[in-house]
């Protein structure tokens, strides 16, 4: 997952210098893969049934940024549900657990 993040951060910049990409849209993807990268932190910590979870909230958060980036604001808008709901539910299987 983190070597798919960091391909995407290298493509984003890559756009942003050769002035293909807008700036929002950069800032919207790179707010995407952080929230990926925070996910896959929680899936390192999870217990079996939250690392699910947590590693279906790390594909989503990078399906929004290649959504994002690839100018379909609606299906990234579908998977942003779908990463909220995904990282909700991991929080909250992490903390039964506790």
């Amino acid at each position: 997952m983190i070597k798919r993040i960091r391909r995407i951060e290298k493509s984003v910049r890559a756009a942003r210098a050769a002035r293909m990409l807008n700036e929002e849209t950069a800032i919207m993807v790179r707010f995407w893969l952080r929230q990926a990268a925070r996910a896959a932190r929680l899936a390192e910590k999870a217990p079996t049934g939250a690392y699910t979870l947590a590693d279906n909230a790390v594909s989503s958060a990078i399906c929004v940024a290649e959504e994002t980036l690839a100018g379909r604001p609606k299906s990234a808008a579908r998977a942003a549900t779908i990463f909220n709901r995904f990282l909700r539910s991991a929080q909250e299987a992490m903390k039964e657990n506790e």
